[in-house]
């Protein structure tokens, strides 16, 4: 019976054979067909499960006495086929493209030029010449070395062909449909958005970034990216702390809402704090009573101490509170507020209108 668990995959899983280069024209495509056969029928027997890793690239340079441009080259090939996927700083998985709970395939920046190349010279008669990785490089507005890479593949895929260090068309590019690629920062940003739309509403909490990184199988650099293009949009709202990330706009509409947005009133949040301090002082103590103190209070209401402090503050200047240091001090009321009628002080009201009101 297979395992279900993926692990780091050892030299004894992978090399049992080697490739057959004298089979083929290329390394790359020895290497290719070779960790395709043993990706394929281990995924089958369960021998090898999706997301098991690969071992580095040295190893495999070193068994085959290649470079560790063949290897990577060969690994693109079967990210390609979506065989293997890349984790940013983590390595190569083993992807499985036939299982329902395939890993989602993402497009990288060599990807997205390789098709901008093509779209450039479809129309292209065969032996015509390519412009230089330069000049793609300018035109697309990315590094020369993501240039060279996406060459390198359409060379290897046999779209062009390298004739003393400059690149000619060497097969019929047809006219592709304009099929609109994404980053895998632009797909993990509208898979946080689908699930905010299908199970959040306004108001709630995102999960943490190192716990979304864990569900997209993807880096936290990733998430931080993905999370400022929701940001951007005005759909989540990043805040320092404890606070975290907090939806804007989710599936439901709240027509009721009596607040400020939620971008402006989170800097006045003190104040709302401020008025549950008042409805506890009011039902709950007597002039002269001791309040819970700071930490106390912090835990309760699950917000940063500073934010406690500041209500507190604020309610010691309008006479509902006074400290006092020593053994017996702290927080000591002084005033009971009348909450009879309901009071609009701490809505997060632009200073501006103010003055409409006086």
């Amino acid at each position: 019976m297979g395992r279900a668990k993926a692990m780091q995959l050892k030299e004894d899983d992978l090399f049992m054979t080697l490739p057959e280069f004298e089979n083929f024209n290329s390394k790359t495509e020895a290497i290719m067909a070779w960790l395709r056969k043993i990706l394929s029928e281990g995924l089958k027997n369960s021998k090898i499960c999706e997301n098991d890793k690969l071992p580095l690239k040295s190893v495999f340079a070193n068994k085959f006495k290649v470079s560790s441009a063949t290897i990577q080259n060969a690994f693109d090939g079967l990210k390609d086929e979506g065989l293997l996927f890349a984790k940013k700083r983590s390595g190569m998985f083993v992807s499985n493209p036939f299982s329902k709970t395939e890993v989602m395939r993402y497009t990288s920046k060599r990807d997205l030029i390789v098709e901008k190349i093509k779209d450039s010279i479809c129309d292209f008669e065969i032996g015509c010449k390519v412009e230089s990785a330069r000049s793609f490089a300018k035109k697309f507005e990315v590094s020369l070395s993501t240039v060279n890479s996406a060459l390198k593949f359409l060379c290897m895929q046999s779209f062009l062909e390298n004739r003393d260090g400059k690149l000619y068309v060497a097969k019929k590019i047809s006219k592709t449909e304009n099929i609109k690629a994404q980053t895998i920062v632009e797909k993990i940003a509208n898979e946080i958005e689908k699930e905010i739309l299908i199970n959040s509403k306004s108001g709630d909490k995102l999960p943490s970034n190192h716990v979304l990184a864990k569900k997209f199988n993807v880096s936290i650099k990733t998430i931080n990216d993905a999370v400022k293009i929701l940001s951007d949009k005005k759909i989540i709202m990043t805040r320092r702390g404890q606070y975290g990330t907090i939806i804007l706009k989710a599936s439901e509409k709240r027509e009721d809402m009596i607040f400020a947005p939620a971008k402006d009133a989170a800097f006045y949040y003190y104040e709302k704090v401020q008025h549950s301090i008042k409805k506890m002082i009011a039902q709950n103590f007597e002039i002269g009573s001791k309040l819970p103190s700071i930490r106390e209070m912090s835990q309760e209401f699950g917000l940063n101490a500073n934010t406690i402090r500041k209500a507190l503050k604020n309610l010691a200047e309008d006479g509902y509170v006074i400290f006092e240091r020593g053994r017996y001090g702290g927080t000591i009321v002084t005033n009971i507020p009348d909450m009879s009628a309901q009071s609009f002080k701490w809505l997060a009201v632009n200073p501006q209108y103010v003055a409409a009101y006086n």
